[in-house]
């Protein structure tokens, strides 16, 4: 990790809470700050990415186990990893495509920097994610997830790489990819593994 190479787990949640609030209330001055740090892509999987992802993870385990009949801890456990290996891998798979496609925006897509971005950007994913877990039948709740839009288009602010033009049609494609990668990794291995 960079800086933080004996923080507390107590801290590195701290840490985590403040930046995934920061990005929500106010995204611009975060995306100044995350793009000024330059961290790599170890440490945004280990100082957010990785334990923004074990709560999602953990919720989705108690969810399934006290909400449907049974008490089956071996279905709890599945269902819970399909959640971590949908939103890890849609993650990546984000990851993979923007690379691949930021450049032909004309935005420079560093490993680091483009990894940074997808992750920070799949934060308030998680986080409905998390909450309708904790609220299933809310699920009309996962329509909150269209404020990413507005997380994604303050970062285009900060990096001012696409033109104008430009700027609505790839926030719209990023954020698109990024909740749509989840999604049809969830999708798959429940028909696999189901």
């Amino acid at each position: 990790m960079s800086e933080l190479n004996n923080i507390s787990t107590k801290d590195l949640y701290k840490n985590l809470f403040n930046r995934l609030f920061n990005l929500i209330i106010k995204p611009a001055s975060e995306w100044k700050k995350i793009v000024s740090e330059n961290k790599n892509l170890n440490d945004v999987l280990s100082e957010f990415t990785l334990p923004l992802l074990a709560i999602v993870t953990l919720t989705a385990f108690l969810d399934h186990l006290f909400n449907y009949q049974g008490f089956e801890i071996g279905i709890a456990v599945k269902k819970a990893l399909i959640v971590f290996t949908s939103l890890f891998g849609g993650l990546y798979l984000a990851y993979y495509i923007l690379r691949n496609l930021l450049p032909k925006f004309g935005i420079e897509s560093e490993n680091d920097k483009t990894f940074s971005f997808v992750a920070y950007s799949s934060g308030y994913w998680y986080l409905v994610t998390f909450v309708t877990l904790l609220a299933s039948e809310l699920l009309i709740l996962k329509l909150f997830g269209i404020y990413s839009l507005y997380i994604v288009w303050k970062y285009f602010e900060v990096d001012k790489k696409p033109e104008k033009s430009q700027k609505i049609l790839i926030t719209l494609a990023v954020a698109i990819i990024i909740h749509a990668a989840p999604i049809i990794i969830q999708v798959v291995l429940n028909k696999l593994i189901g």
